[in-house]
């Protein structure tokens, strides 16, 4: 049975904080010469902004060398393009890059590192209802073990094959395995705040699933707008587990 599958980080964490110091210490510590002198609050900012197009923590490290390189960017594809510029090996360096910065937060002040990814509000009681419930699983591509750290140090006993974590597999391919596996008989419900990741509504039906845009996380305005999708705000999540598991 495979009923509800989260995503962690725009869904159930606001982890930008965290993403942009990690990948700020990652990157500039293997560009010592481009260092700054301070971290000018435009770079910040425009991180953020960038933070939708994003689908995994290699992509992170590609903002950070895009904003260093004066690169705007005002769209999907034209962050699409510029990672179809990105070979995979530098991808894949820059992934270790990033969790050898989180390796040494996690050992050397773990509590700031959590305290920069907090649960979005109202969160915590959610998944506190949902500890005890088969069929619901989070899905990222976050490692799980770092998924585990954050719900730990907010009190949230989660079951540590309740948390999947995928790097190469698509969320839709990682759902699907997971159903046949689990030889899923309800509609699997899949609850993103990345359009990418997520199947239109006609499609997800003829895969035995229904995708939702969780609004509240690090979405485009133009994704809540794309009639093909389903989307859904934090009243509305709570209103699905409440009818999912009224039980």
């Amino acid at each position: 049975m495979l009923r509800l599958v989260l995503d962690f980080d725009g869904v159930l964490c606001d982890s930008v904080h965290e993403a942009f110091y990690a990948t700020w210490v990652a990157y500039y510590r293997h560009q010592p010469e481009q260092l700054p002198n301070h971290i000018p609050l435009q770079t910040r900012s425009t991180f953020y902004h960038y933070r939708p197009f994003i689908r995994t923590g290699q992509h992170l490290m590609l903002l950070q060398h895009l904003i260093a390189r004066g690169t705007q960017l005002h769209s999907q594809d034209d962050f699409e393009r510029e990672l179809s510029q990105t070979s995979e090996e530098q991808q894949q360096q820059w992934r270790s890059w990033l969790y050898q910065v989180r390796e040494e937060m996690r050992e050397g002040d773990q509590e700031q590192q959590l305290r920069l990814q907090p649960l979005y509000p109202g969160i915590r009681e959610l998944l506190l209802k949902l500890t005890l419930t088969e069929g619901v699983i989070i899905l990222s591509t976050k490692r799980a073990d770092f998924i585990a750290a954050i719900l730990a140090h907010n009190r949230v006993p989660w079951k540590s094959d309740g948390i999947h974590s995928v790097q190469k597999e698509s969320k839709i391919d990682a759902i699907q395995r997971l159903q046949r596996a689990t030889q899923a008989e309800h509609i699997t419900i899949f609850v993103d705040d990345h359009l990418p990741h997520l199947l239109p509504q006609q499609e997800a039906t003829t895969h035995n699933m229904r995708c939702l845009l969780a609004n509240w996380g690090y979405v485009l305005p133009e994704w809540c707008h794309n009639h093909r999708y389903e989307t859904i705000d934090m009243a509305g999540l709570r209103s699905l587990v409440a009818t999912l598991f009224s039980a």
